[in-house]
């Protein structure tokens, strides 16, 4: 057979296509062995909460204006720390975050926590 860019992209994409089919076999069935990849079995762990931790931070949150601020504090308190107080100079960004957070100081100014 000669060589044209024509044959080889057709024998190109017939190869990829017979590797691609070989993912349809089950591992058990002829052509099962050449699987080269395989599913990883799925283990979902659920949450835990394990022994407290012997010490802990106490920390304070200074600005609301980014939602992840949400998830951090929530991760921190969940690893044993102490949220203290808060300061934001939008008040109706300091609603949301107290209710989430009941019982945590509201800060006048920056300066009380810094």
């Amino acid at each position: 057979m000669h060589f044209s860019r024509r044959n080889f992209l057709r024998q190109s994409i017939a190869s990829a296509a017979g590797l691609a089919a070989l993912n349809v076999f089950p591992e058990g069935m002829p052509f099962g062995e050449l699987h080269t990849t395989r599913r990883p079995e799925e283990i979902i762990l659920k949450p835990s909460r394990g022994t407290p931790p012997k010490e802990s931070i106490r920390f304070s949150v200074i600005g609301l204006n980014h939602d992840h601020i949400y998830g951090m504090a929530g991760a921190i308190i969940n690893g044993g720390g102490i949220l203290v107080s808060v300061y934001a100079r939008e008040p109706e960004l300091l609603k949301p975050f107290t209710k989430r957070f009941p019982g945590v100081r509201v800060a006048e100014r920056e300066k009380e926590i810094l």
